[in-house]
């Protein structure tokens, strides 16, 4: 068999709906069935022109049409108590998974699966609830239609990479989270083909960059962006179209001492780099963490800076202004993120936590979180939703843009280490990078129910995890120190295994 493996059958599946949707409590629907699960993935439509002749036609083109909803019947029998599909109200979450041993009733025991989001009950039909003289199960099918796309999900692994260039920690990587097929923009790309990322400086040495056109199997070193002074390491970077073929890569180090702050791009993939300062001349502003510099594009860029600066570019990085002078905590930012081009969020020192509603253009404290650590990490999901990790491991969430929140407990380290990265695919598949200090220090974890439970992945010793990437939901990367058994820092690939 060429997948080297066991063909999977009904009975390797398991139902789960998840009622309040993502983030809440998943619940195991026992003696359910799923029939056909159908997705329309979009139709084309052919753009023709009569031939010369007049006798056919030559295909000049296509134009692609929208999916449909996706569509699925569930079955069950009928018991005195009602069955979650009976009572949920709002749009819910169903997961479909599939596991090669084990119990069915472990919602991460899978192997496989697809997750129905945005699930509404649209008919429902009883059988056999009334019998003349034959005695039948009593049943019942509930008809669901769901938002597209289908969410497949994949049993995933961590590979290591290494390399002898990799003399200092790594800090962040950045890949392409566009793809392309041949034509005439190109070669095909896919998701993460591409990746870029930065590392610490050397005593008296520029700070190395490195590309990667493999997803990160291998990797060349790249012309340094910044000046020979000790500590100032390239700490963040971004990455973005600029033309038809061509991106920008945008790289951050970390604020000098009472010097001068700078960004740098470049748009030969790392060859040469154009220097723009940030901040005043002995201002010491810059990057103080991976995680820091955020685009959504080239019109969109912001830099969450040391002492409580928050710079924006509408240019491409080339030039930048201030947006949050200092006025609400004169302390480091540890990261920046939009989930569009209004909503965002940054996180501080002592439980210090900002959001933007218009851009960042201006921006307003929220409430703490009450854990009273140091935000090391945040990701906005929408409005409303938003995710935070502090050093003190704790894990938070909010579903109302800051007026509560909420920690989440119950997963491996939780209030113990470092929280140091999270960030999301979707509103349900994301990754977490948890750091406990010492020996195997650190730790990614995963989710699929957008947060409610965090699994610990097969993570390769190391001697402390940094940035995070993630470009798909089965796509993920993260850099890491020096390790010392390795003498090497360390790149992980997360994929399907």
């Amino acid at each position: 068999m060429s997948n080297g493996g066991k063909a999977l059958t009904s009975r390797n599946g398991a139902l789960w709906v998840q009622p309040n949707g993502p983030n809440t409590e998943p619940r195991f629907l026992g003696c359910h069935e799923l029939g056909d699960l159908s997705e329309a993935m979009g139709g084309v439509e052919l753009i023709r022109c009569f031939r010369p002749d007049g006798l056919g036609w030559d295909v000049v083109g296509d134009k692609i049409t929208p999916p449909d909803p996706v569509s699925a019947t569930i079955s069950t029998l009928v018991f005195k108590e009602r069955s979650w599909l009976e009572k949920v109200r709002c749009p819910f979450g169903i997961y479909a998974l599939q596991r090669d041993c084990g119990d069915a009733s472990v919602f991460s025991n899978y192997v496989r699966g697809q997750i129905l989001t945005n699930v509404r009950r649209t008919s429902r039909k009883f059988a056999g609830l009334v019998g003349r003289e034959e005695d039948v199960e009593s049943t019942l099918d509930v008809e669901l239609t769901a938002w597209p796309p289908l969410l497949d999900v994949d049993e995933l692994k961590i590979e290591l990479v290494t390399s002898a260039l990799f003399t200092t920690g790594l800090n962040e990587l950045v890949a392409n989270y566009d793809e392309r097929c041949v034509g005439a923009c190109g070669s095909t790309v896919d998701k993460g083909e591409i990746a870029f990322m930065g590392a610490d400086t050397l005593v008296a040495a520029k700070a190395d960059v490195f590309r990667s056109t493999d997803f990160g199997v291998t990797w060349v070193a790249r012309t340094e962006p910044f000046a020979a002074v000790a500590a100032e390491d390239v700490l963040s970077n971004v990455r973005f179209p600029i033309s038809r073929t061509l991106y920008r890569t945008v790289a951050a180090k970390r604020p000098p001492a009472a010097g001068q702050g700078q960004v740098g791009y470049s748009d030969d993939e790392g060859g040469t780099w154009v220097l723009v300062n940030i901040g005043g001349a002995a201002a010491g502003h810059g990057a103080a963490n991976y995680g820091t510099l955020w685009a959504l594009d080239s019109r969109h860029i912001w830099l969450a800076s040391d002492l409580g600066y928050i710079y924006f570019s509408d240019d491409g990085a080339e030039t930048w202004s201030v947006v949050e002078p200092g006025g609400i905590c004169i302390t480091a930012y540890k990261g920046i993120h939009f989930c569009d081009e209004l909503y965002g969020i940054a996180g501080s020192l002592a439980d210090v936590i900002v959001m933007s509603d218009d851009g960042g253009q201006s921006w307003a404290a929220v409430t703490a979180t009450g854990g009273g650590g140091d935000i090391l990490c945040c990701f906005r999901l929408d409005k409303n939703r938003a995710w935070v990790g502090d050093d003190d491991g704790k894990l938070w969430f909010t579903n109302n843009a800051g007026t509560t929140w909420t920690q989440r407990t119950g997963w491996t380290g939780s209030a113990t280490g470092d929280v140091t990265a999270i960030k999301f695919a979707n509103e349900y598949q994301g990754f977490m990078v948890w750091n406990a200090g010492g020996a195997a220090a650190g730790k990614v974890l995963h989710t699929i129910d957008g947060g409610y439970n965090w699994d610990v992945l097969d993570t390769p010793d190391n001697d402390g995890l940094n940035g995070l990437c993630v470009v798909a939901p089965d796509r993920a990367y993260v850099v890491g120190e020096v390790e010392a058994g390795l003498a090497t820092a360390v790149v992980l690939r997360v994929v399907a295994a």
